[in-house]
């Protein structure tokens, strides 16, 4: 029972937080507490000496001592700690119980839906009341409980914030009560398990419910270690955790070292044409050199390539050459040009470990001009191959392989007019919106870097629109790449002649048509005019996410032509080229640098191919984009305030929420805004995403706010 008497006050001698030691005499003009039965509950108040916090509560009385049972609100948000003797002690009555209007016993609602009497309920739009049940209690809904049962209809009595109902049967006097999801009133928690989240108030007997306002300090349950004055946020399975960061992946892989073919085929005048690999760690590079086209399997090992023989595809003649995998016959797929006699014939490559071995050749396919540059690509859904061939003119062919018949369709019809000269150029084939990407230098009209798309049906290709990108010549190839299977889209790079600079943009499609938008020059690169001659000169990382260049520097420092990579990540739509890294350090200029899978490493390493020398073979470097990825657990919506103690997992823990004050700070700014880190500490500077923390009012004391 609470006993109240006027004008009580008096001074204590207790510091901390525990037991408040009575004077026995009363401050001139007041009453002393003796005046109180002995084991009488009552309602105080003690402010500290040093005129800052306070706290309000229900103690009980007892020869001049009064225990803190029940702490209501405070200066802190949990027990204050008096920092002297002298504190004054005085009985008060809490505003949070004052009655006031059109909140109590009778106001009164209209119900829709049958009410019981006791049971929580929420305010619909309509202004009529509804009692909770399974999935209609959100966070602003909830209005009291029922005095009453009453039908639908009728008019329900309701208990509002202030008041007392008496309808409650086996609470726990002094406990909070909530409301559960399904209507039920109970404990927050049981055996670790939360049970309800909108509260109600406190017991005051096994019947007695005396409804309040949410406390400024809450317990919830951790889910991982929790340290006083750290953020928290709430799960969803209704735990709470500190705010922290995680992350996963693999750093970067670049172990700087050169594994050089052992082949017998003198290279001086060849160039590494392209590179496909199977995602499993072994790779297929095509090359062509003044007797033919040649073939070679390398296996990335983790650290190392190991290579194997050169395998003849065709002789006789130079000209462009190109290869894909096949993931459906687990073969690679080279397609080559002879231009003294004009025709293209693919030939099925299988492999075991670093052997390749020519099989079934398809019959020549005349193209009745030459075309010394040919790429490649492979559609998933339909298990096609697609090859581009170009040079004064474009066209287009299909390649399909069962078992050991390899079969060319009949050339497509030109790109678009005889005005498009595509030469230099690249190929890709975006599977996930299954439309293919050709991008070249366009030797009719001034060099320009060209865009263009496709689409196939059976063995027909429909073109899009041939599109240029900029009006400035392209000095070498113009590469493609595509990511859209992770939302990153496509990227076309290549280099500008005249200003010797790499020049990128990220176009977007619309069926076949395209929007090239923004057209950027890299910065992060060695020099202003680096070696762009490899044929595949961007390719992307499924694991990673970022796209990867391989070019040549030229002279970084004298007599230096190291080979280079750059990462490129897209974030919110926009890409982004990380500081080049050297991926070969090597004095010697070679002829291009390829760039391609190989799915062997955690990381996806890409193997960069180039030309090493004296003795002329092909040569690779393994490299490795970093995979780390970082998160937070916390979002815009899910934080409820700082910790006020620190705890263990599985544990209760208190936590200081909105409106309330948590006094675990240090170093804060008066009346400074402060923000959520994804550390879980707080700074005057937002962080992603931006959280508000609260406010300080002290150096040591900060009010939590969302806003």
């Amino acid at each position: 029972m609470i006993e109240a008497k006027s004008r009580i006050k008096t001074l204590t001698t207790t510091t901390g937080t525990g037991t408040l030691s009575l004077n026995s005499t009363a401050e001139q003009g007041f009453q002393p507490f003796s005046v109180l039965m002995s084991g009488s509950e009552v309602y105080y108040t003690v402010t500290d000496v040093d005129g800052v916090n306070w706290e309000s509560g229900i103690g009980t009385f007892s020869s001049n001592t009064l225990t803190r049972d029940t702490i209501l609100e405070s200066s802190t948000g949990s027990a204050i700690s008096l920092s002297a003797t002298g504190s004054t002690v005085f009985n008060s009555y809490p505003s949070s119980f004052a009655s006031y209007s059109n909140v109590g016993v009778n106001r009164e609602f209209v119900a829709s839906g049958n009410i019981a009497s006791g049971k929580p309920l929420i305010l619909n739009t309509d202004g009529t009341v509804t009692q909770v049940a399974s999935g209609n209690l959100t966070q602003t809904n909830y209005i009291g409980l029922a005095n009453a049962s009453v039908v639908s209809g009728e008019s329900v009595p309701v208990n509002q914030v202030g008041s007392y109902n008496n309808l409650q049967s086996s609470l726990v006097s002094g406990s909070d009560y909530y409301c559960t999801d399904a209507g039920d009133i109970s404990l927050r928690t049981s055996s670790g398990t939360v049970l309800a989240t909108q509260f109600i108030g406190t017991a005051r007997s096994s019947t007695d419910l005396q409804l309040l306002n949410p406390p400024t300090e809450i317990v919830g349950y951790s889910n991982g270690a929790i340290t006083k004055g750290k953020a928290v946020v709430v799960e969803a399975s209704g735990d709470v955790a500190q705010v922290l960061t995680s992350s996963s992946g693999n750093p970067a892989y670049n172990p700087g070292t050169q594994q050089i073919s052992a082949g017998n085929t003198d290279l001086s005048s060849a160039s590494a044409q392209r590179i496909a690999d199977n995602g499993a760690g072994t790779f297929c590079v095509v090359f062509e050199y003044s007797g033919g086209h040649d073939a070679m399997i390398g296996v990335d090992n983790g650290t190392s390539i190991t290579w194997g023989s050169e395998v003849n595809m065709l002789t006789g003649a130079d000209g462009g050459a190109t290869v894909y995998y096949d993931p459906d016959e687990d073969k690679f797929i080279v397609t080559c040009m002879n231009e003294n006699s004009f025709y293209v014939k693919s030939t099925i490559v299988s492999y075991s470990g670093t052997t390749a071995t020519r099989g079934t050749q398809s019959s020549t396919l005349a193209t009745t001009t030459k075309a010394d540059w040919l790429a490649s690509a492979y559609d998933t859904t339909n298990n096609i191959g697609y090859v581009a061939i170009g040079n004064t003119v474009g066209k287009m062919l299909t390649v399909t392989v069962s078992g050991s018949t390899i079969t060319q369709s009949a050339l497509s019809g030109l790109y678009a007019s005889t005005a498009i000269a595509p030469k230099y150029f690249n190929m890709v084939y975006d599977n996930t919106n299954n439309i293919g990407y050709i991008t070249y230098r366009n030797e009719s009209i001034s060099d320009y870097p060209y865009i263009q798309t496709y689409s196939v049906s059976g063995n027909t290709f429909t073109f899009g629109t041939p599109t240029a990108m900029e009006s400035t010549g392209a000095g070498g190839t113009v590469s493609v790449a595509e990511g859209s299977a992770d939302g990153n889209g496509v990227v076309v790079v290549w280099k500008a002649s005249g200003s010797e600079v790499l020049r990128y943009t990220t176009p977007t499609f619309s069926g076949l048509a395209i929007t090239i938008g923004t057209v950027s020059t890299m910065t992060s690169i060695p020099n202003t005019n680096p070696r762009w001659n490899g044929t595949q000169s961007v390719n992307y990382n499924p694991v990673s996410k970022t796209f990867q260049l391989a070019y040549q520097d030229t002279y970084t420092t004298s007599g230096r032509y190291d080979i280079v990579t750059n990462d490129g990540t897209v974030t919110g739509g926009t890409l982004s080229w990380g500081a080049y890294q050297v991926v070969y350090s090597t004095t010697t200029s070679n002829s291009s640098a390829i760039t391609g899978a190989t799915g062997k490493n955690a990381n996806n390493a890409f193997i960069v191919v180039e030309k090493s020398s004296s003795p002329w073979k092909i040569a690779g470097s393994l490299y490795g984009a970093s995979t780390i990825v970082t998160t937070t657990n916390m979002t815009e919506e899910n934080y409820i305030g700082l910790a006020n103690e620190t705890v263990a997992t599985n544990t209760d823990v208190k936590i200081t929420t909105i409106s309330g004050v948590n006094a675990n700070q240090s170093g804060l700014t008066p009346a400074q805004l402060y923000y959520v880190q994804t550390d879980g500490t707080i700074s005057t500077t937002a962080s992603s995403p931006s959280v508000v923390a609260g406010v300080a009012i002290s150096s040591t004391q900060l009010l939590v706010s969302r806003t």
